[in-house]
Order: structure tokens, then sequence, then C-alpha cells
């Protein structure tokens, strides 16, 4: 319907893709596909090369492209290359993507030098941003989840559990670190971010507040 498919066939409609297509790595650029992630009305691709590759809806800004950004439904029917802002890293080193997630209209990527970044829908707080609270973005922006950002400012770099997996739910995002602690942050309306601040309410959460191990899984042994 939106592109999602990066295909022609059915372009714009609503009829059904049951069968299998295949999209050819020439439209990525020529590298080979290293991790994909369905959105919900869009795809993104991320290469060997730490490109990140777009289509479908952008209505939200969520293929960090400004093509069709705004447009009510937003159909960008070929795959796009993300502008890489995060290219340039510490002293001008050259970094990559490395790791992509897709929400309902947000996507998160993580760059080599651990920063994470955001671009798509920030209603409810999804991309930890307070400036765009309510609001979207085609631009890929600095999360606010970066090693300084973790309640860590005062701890020394070496020290602060880096991120090692990223995951959007529909309005929320998941981001975890090495010392096994889970940082959410978005929608709570059902909820998701394991929190009672604002369980149930339409409201915004773009603080990103750590969960323990232990308060998920009732082991004493393991957490005493």
């Amino acid at each position: 319907r939106f592109g999602q498919l990066g295909v022609e066939q059915n372009q714009g409609t609503w009829a059904p893709n049951p069968d299998p297509v295949l999209i050819h790595s020439n439209a990525f650029g020529g590298g080979s596909v290293s991790a994909i992630a369905a959105g919900g009305t869009f795809s993104v691709v991320l290469t060997s090369e730490g490109e990140v590759w777009t289509f479908g809806s952008n209505h939200k800004g969520q293929l960090g492209v400004a093509e069709r950004f705004g447009v009510w439904g937003g159909a960008v029917w070929t795959p796009q290359m993300v502008p890489q802002a995060w290219m340039q890293g510490p002293g001008g080193l050259t970094v990559s993507a490395i790791r992509i997630a897709a929400g309902a209209k947000h996507t998160v990527v993580q760059s080599s030098d651990g920063k994470l970044w955001g671009f798509g829908n920030n209603f409810y707080g999804q991309l930890a941003s307070v400036a765009l609270l309510g609001d979207e973005t085609y631009t890929p922006s600095r999360l606010g989840l970066d090693l300084a950002t973790f309640g860590l400012d005062d701890t020394p770099l070496s020290e602060v559990a880096s991120v090692v997996a990223v995951a959007c739910g529909s309005d929320h995002t998941v981001v975890q670190t090495a010392d096994f602690r889970l940082w959410l942050f978005g929608s709570n309306r059902h909820g998701q971010l394991l929190r009672a601040e604002h369980a149930g309410e339409w409201e915004f959460n773009p603080e990103p507040r750590p969960i323990e191990p232990c308060d998920l899984f009732d082991d004493q042994e393991v957490c005493d």
C-alpha cells in the first residue's frame, strides 16, 4: 500500500501480497544485507557497509529522508539511503551503522561508536527527545541515550555499560546495556514501560528509566 515491500507490484493498492518477492541488492547500492527491520508501514535495511536504506511510508519522517515527509501516506516506493549523520566519530574517525530497529512510525539506529540515532514520530517520547515532544522529524538526531546520559555522567567512560541491543515497539523504545539493564521510554498507555507512572494514560515519557534484571525475574538465587 505504501511501498513497504520495495517493489512495484500492487503499489498504492489494498491488494494482498502473500507471495515473497525478491529485492535485488542493487536497490541498496549493491551492498549485501546484514539486518532488516519491519515498521508499521515501512521497512529498514542495514547493509554490510554500514549503510541504512528505507522505503515505505514517510509520513512521520520514519524513513530518515525528506521525500514525502508530512504527506498523508507518504509513500516512497524505492529504497532510499538515509543520510549518514553518524559517519563522523570522535577525532574524525569514520563510523558506520551497526544496529537498526523500527517501531510503528519511528526508527532507531546504533552507530559503531555506541551512539544512538532516531528519526520519525516522537509523539510519546519514543525518540527520547524532550525538544521534539509531540512532533516528528526526518533528520537523524542523537537520542539522549549515549554513554554520558544513562544517569552515569560522573562514571568514567571505560566503566560505563555500552548498548548491546535496541528494540522498538509500536510507540516505545527499549535499549539494553551490557550490565543487563533495560532502558525504556515512549508510550506507557498499555504498561509497556514496566512502571506505574503514566500507565494507562496518553502521556509523554521521553526520559529513559532503567529496569534492573531482578525486577524482571523473581530468582532469589541469582538476585540475592
